[in-house]
């Protein structure tokens, strides 16, 4: 016969005790019942958890957005064309599509459209991107195309292949 817990006390019951005992359990006296939780919300197959307003993007918004990923991309295509002909010319040259294809994306989400339309938005990501491409080019350069060596792997690191432009000297 299992016994009443005390105030405090946890009171351990097994599968096999349960129903054997016509003993009432004895709550802990500090013992505060909590909320039950709320019923489950059930949503029909294929619906989302955005309503169909909220994701609407007017015309004028996604040329904005085409615009501004646009300019980004020309911008950042440029800078590559300086370093490399070949595979920044052909960024420059797929930039419009490339706009295009990332304005799709962009505008099923409000809250990027808002942020890539708003022109202090634009620049910080702009400045966040100029900012973290030296790093993919080295990371690029030593850990996948291994084209630059440190001294100890037997090889000098020249740093002005890591500028954005190249050295005018």
């Amino acid at each position: 016969m299992a016994r009443a817990a005390k105030a405090g006390e946890i009171q351990e019951i097994s599968f096999s005790d349960a129903g054997e005992s016509d003993e009432e359990f004895a709550l802990p006296e500090d013992f505060e019942p909590v909320e039950p939780d709320p019923e489950p919300n059930r949503r029909s197959r294929g619906s989302s958890s955005v309503s169909a307003s909220k994701t609407r993007v007017t015309i004028a918004a996604r040329k904005a957005v085409v615009k501004e990923v646009g300019s980004l991309a020309e911008m950042l295509a440029e800078l590559w064309e300086m370093r490399d002909p070949y595979c920044g010319g052909i960024a420059l040259d797929r930039s419009a599509k490339i706009s295009e294809a990332w304005a799709d994306w962009i505008c099923e989400h409000p809250a990027w459209v808002a942020a890539i339309t708003d022109a202090g938005q634009s620049a910080k990501l702009f400045r966040a991107v100029y900012a973290t491409a030296p790093l993919l080019a080295a990371v690029y350069g030593h850990h996948v195309s291994h084209t630059v060596q440190l001294k100890d792997e037997g090889g000098e690191v020249d740093y002005a292949q890591f500028a954005p432009v190249p050295d005018a000297s």
